[in-house]
């Protein structure tokens, strides 16, 4: 294989994951915001994991919380991870306005009460 065949492969590849990527992440991110606006501790976690996708600087998020997950949870916080990676926007903004505002407000408060 020459380097171009290497190149347009690699391409090919990498739109293919980028298209899987926004096909399963967006369902599961919305998955996730539904849950996540509960009162589990399942949903303190992925409070906490959205706004670390949302502003990591600010809101690290330690991924060893990820384990505490059911398994489907678990499995679309890796979607919205894989969204993170290759979607074509930021990861917020797959959701709607409403959405974008709550998670704003659980950013507003201090770590210890997301």
């Amino acid at each position: 294989m020459n380097s171009l065949d290497f190149l347009t492969s690699e391409l090919q590849r990498i739109k293919a994951a980028r298209s899987e990527a926004i096909k399963d992440g967006i369902p599961a991110l919305h998955r996730i915001y539904a849950a996540a606006s509960g009162t589990s501790g399942q949903s303190r976690i992925l409070r906490a994991f959205i706004i670390g996708i949302f502003n990591g600087d600010d809101h690290p998020f330690d991924l060893n919380q990820l384990r505490a997950l059911d398994e489907a949870i678990f499995d679309d916080a890796l979607d919205v991870i894989r969204l993170d990676r290759h979607g074509e926007k930021e990861v917020h903004r797959y959701l709607p306005g409403t959405a974008q505002q709550a998670i704003s407000g659980w950013s507003f408060w201090n770590r210890s009460s997301v």
